[in-house]
């Protein structure tokens, strides 16, 4: 898979300039050129067929190399103030005892809203310093 573009939404303070970051975003982006489909290819081709492109299988590469690289997978967030928004794909803990988390999301317009809700509510309650919402080309879709 390769990466087209990125968007930043937000950069701000000392964290985004820091060494810690710029290693996360290698992280990332690797992580991202890892992905292939079918698995056994070293391309990334989607078959033209309904449900024949799951999104397990295809972030399956993706975050089994933040997980070598010491990220944990399916993280809950623990944020006392507000009800449980859900597991995060994948975080790293950083040194000042933050995370920075990553949604892996394929497109429902439904679904990237709340990987982004999840981000943003860890970070107005300090759980998180950053967070990385990766999205297929094209962006979401309304489905």
């Amino acid at each position: 898979m390769k990466i087209l573009k990125i968007e930043y939404l937000i950069r701000a303070g000392r964290f985004g300039e820091s060494q810690e970051f710029e290693e996360i975003i290698d992280d990332v982006e690797k992580a991202i050129l890892s992905v292939t489909w079918p698995p056994e290819s070293s391309s990334f081709i989607l078959y033209p067929e309904k449900k024949a492109n799951g999104v397990v299988p295809i972030k399956k590469n993706c975050m089994e190399y933040l997980q070598q690289q010491d990220w944990k997978l399916e993280h809950p967030m623990p944020i006392a103030s507000r009800k449980k928004p859900g597991k995060i794909d994948a975080v790293k803990k950083l040194e000042d005892d933050r995370f920075f988390a990553v949604e892996w999301e394929t497109g429902n317009i439904s679904s990237s809203h709340r990987a982004l809700n999840k981000i943003a509510v860890g970070l107005l309650d300090g759980i998180l310093a950053g967070g990385i919402l990766i999205l297929p080309q094209g962006g979401c879709t309304g489905s």
